[in-house]
């Protein structure tokens, strides 16, 4: 065999192989093998994030500290995760139908899907709030739906710190029929007896519950 057609079959072959190399190259833009599963969704989060200062977010607190139901029913309509949403303090629209001792916001919050122990930057729950602001319709709704009377904030204190502190009587009722913990101690030691206000009836109830509790 000539010189010539060595030299010509060795172009084709290197040809050949550059030319089966580029096929049997995987695309990174192509699919996945499907020996591998897709764990895209499945990882993915079940609802947006949305930041506290994005335009829908203001807007949407906006609408729920001037306690407008039929714009929040309207917003909530065309995005159910704003329910979710926070503002600069980390608190959730819940959090604000609680300090506004708005019930009717809070039931439709809830009934939307609001986590009912969401904290805020704090580490307030709702609970906690509706406690400081004496809301005794939606502290009832929020115990009705199971929220935590035992969650602390970052100093320590329970809902039940909170009601005794701003005297919120009938909610302290509420907190201690849902058997909450009158010896808990917040990050100082203190118990709800150490911060209850001088004269207040909730000092009695204390007293009262722990009897019952004892005599039980």
């Amino acid at each position: 065999m000539s010189r010539d057609k060595i030299a010509y079959y060795l172009i084709v072959l290197v040809i050949a192989g550059a030319a089966l190399a580029l096929v049997s190259k995987p695309d990174p833009k192509g699919d996945a093998p499907t020996d591998k599963p897709n764990t895209s969704q499945k990882n993915a989060p079940s609802s947006r994030a949305i930041p506290p200062d994005s335009p829908v977010s203001i807007k949407f607190f906006d609408v729920v500290s001037a306690g407008n139901l039929e714009a929040i029913k309207e917003m909530l309509e065309a995005d159910e995760t704003l329910v979710q949403t926070i503002d600069a303090k980390g608190r959730t629209p819940l959090h604000i139908a609680a300090t506004r001792e708005d019930a009717k916001l809070a039931r439709l919050l809830l009934q939307s899907g609001a986590k009912v122990d969401a904290t805020d930057k704090r580490k307030k729950t709702p609970l906690h709030h509706a406690a400081q602001a004496g809301s005794n319709a939606v502290a009832l709704l929020l115990l009705e739906a199971e929220a935590d009377v035992e969650a602390a904030d970052m100093k320590g204190s329970r809902p039940l710190h909170m009601a005794v502190t701003y005297g919120s009587v009938e909610i302290a009722k509420m907190l201690l029929d849902q058997k909450a913990d009158r010896d808990a101690k917040d990050n100082m030691g203190r118990r709800p007896l150490n911060v209850v206000q001088q004269g207040s009836p909730i000092i009695q109830l204390l007293r009262e519950k722990n009897k019952n509790r004892v005599s039980d």
